[in-house]
């Protein structure tokens, strides 16, 4: 993952992304998505706009450009149980 300011691009074995947070309206700060059922896993979800997506795995070839997407932190810390 290589990340420049606002812009991501995260490259994968079988595939890539380029994506940018989308300004809120103050033109800098961007806009995050709030009250989602994601919020559970995920925390700090962010709107973004994503330059483009390639897949290519499992005999699909996927290859979309220009769409709307999040990015997130993810929370993984779980409950440890006492046995």
């Amino acid at each position: 993952m290589k990340r420049e300011e606002n812009t991501f691009h995260i490259t994968m074995p079988y595939g890539e992304i380029k994506l940018s947070y989308t300004p809120g309206l103050d033109g800098k700060n961007p806009q995050k998505l709030e009250n989602s059922p994601f919020g559970i896993y995920l925390s700090d979800l962010k709107i973004c706009n994503t330059h483009y997506w390639k897949y290519n795995d499992f005999g699909r070839n996927w290859q979309f450009q220009n769409r709307s997407g999040v990015i997130a932190s993810f929370d993984l810390g779980g409950k440890s149980r006492n046995f």
